[in-house]
């Protein structure tokens, strides 16, 4: 006899506006798996990143979609670009493409999702854009079908029928003359703070409100202020920055540690050096300055050498960021500057320091020499970062 377990069920209510689908299948041995199973497990997932992206990376453009004038007339160029939508989906525009402004299918957009051919029949048909009103160019996520195949079908006198079998996912461009609820003319900053502090609600200083989903799928890319009576367009005629919303992006930053410099001897744990791209020395050259100098002396760098760091030389070892001015070992080399301490040597330096007396071990003493002479070389690699004056602040 076969015995039936008793399984605790909850309503079936996944699914429906109020309440989004939070279920994905859980398969078992001789389960019929059917196309509604599979859908839901892709549509799970596909729900999980998007709200992952909603809530924590928020939408806008990351990079790239700058829109530019092209030869014909009323005729745009979108470049090469990925953006984040309202609702969280991916927007990949992979090669540049052409947007008529004036051309419209049959859902009104300048440009189909997968560059689907407009209606034949009306191909003709040109958008009447308002004259001295600015427009907007916008673009949305979008899907569409792809791959068709032939299937079996149950129906009498016809053996198949036709299923696409992929969905592609894509974008619509659009020339939108209002904004969307999602936007303002001049578009507001945002308060950074927001991002890290305790509370978003007056009344409740430890309740932090979830932001709602948007209530417009648009990204606008550029706006024009007026259409040319031709509509030939030109690089002034389009503003691609006042509305342009950007996602904070740190694909370009990393850290990197540094290795020990003089073996068997340890170098006491330092802060991690924050990396920018090779291809932009001056950044990088500016956040070595400032974590290695001290503000006190950037002042003086500023005042007395004409903010030019090719000149931290010339203070005192003091004024490195991590070396202690109170230790007896430093005292030593009070008067000194960093480029009197390397011309020294650490040896030197470190024999001096043992002659003067100092009342610590000397291994602790070789130790903090050992730092102090790092911190310096830090110092010293400021003053070639910016060998020839050619980078200043």
């Amino acid at each position: 006899m076969v015995s039936i377990k008793s399984v605790k069920t909850v309503d079936d209510t996944c699914g429906n506006a109020s309440n989004p689908c939070l279920e994905r299948p859980r398969y078992y041995a001789r389960q019929l798996v059917t196309a509604s199973d599979l859908i839901q497990e892709q549509q799970f997932f596909l729900d999980k990143a998007r709200r992952h992206n909603r809530m924590l990376h928020g939408w806008g453009v990351v990079c790239g979609l700058w829109v530019t004038p092209f030869d014909d007339e009323g005729v745009v160029c979108v470049e090469p670009g990925y953006a984040l939508g309202p609702y969280g989906d991916e927007i990949v525009v992979e090669e540049a493409v052409k947007v008529d402004l004036f051309a419209v299918d049959s859902g009104g957009n300048a440009r189909s999702a997968c560059g689907e051919p407009r209606d034949m029949w009306c191909s003709d048909v040109r958008a009447a854009l308002p004259a001295g009103q600015p427009v907007y160019i916008a673009i949305r996520y979008a899907e569409c079908n792809t791959r068709p195949v032939e299937v079996p079908t149950l129906d009498c006198g016809d053996d198949t029928d036709c299923e696409y079998s992929r969905i592609r996912s894509s974008y619509v461009i659009k020339v939108l003359t209002e904004l969307p609820e999602t936007y303002q003319d001049p578009l507001p900053e945002p308060e950074i703070g927001s991002a890290v502090s305790c509370s978003r609600q007056a009344d409740d200083p430890y309740r932090r409100a979830c932001l709602p989903v948007p209530a417009s799928p648009w990204i606008i890319l550029a706006k024009i202020d007026r259409l040319p009576p031709n509509g030939a367009l030109e690089a002034g005629d389009i503003d691609n920055v006042s509305l342009r919303r950007f996602v904070v992006s740190f694909a370009e930053y990393f850290f990197v540690c540094q290795q020990e410099r003089v073996p068997g001897v340890a170098v006491p744990t330092r802060p991690p050096v924050i990396g920018v791209r090779p291809t932009d020395p001056q950044r990088l050259a500016r956040r070595l300055y400032e974590r290695v100098i001290d503000d006190e002396g950037r002042r003086i760098i500023e005042s007395q050498f004409d903010d030019n760091p090719q000149a931290v030389g010339n203070l005192s070892i003091g004024h490195i960021r991590g070396v202690n001015r109170e230790s007896p070992v430093v005292r030593v080399a009070e008067d000194m500057t960093i480029s009197d301490l390397l011309a020294e040597g650490k040896a030197n330096f470190l024999v001096r320091v043992l002659k003067a007396g100092v009342d610590r071990p000397v291994d602790d003493v070789a130790k903090e020499v050992d730092r102090i002479f790092t911190l310096a070389d830090d110092a010293n690699e400021v003053r070639r970062t910016f060998s020839g004056g050619a980078l200043r602040f």
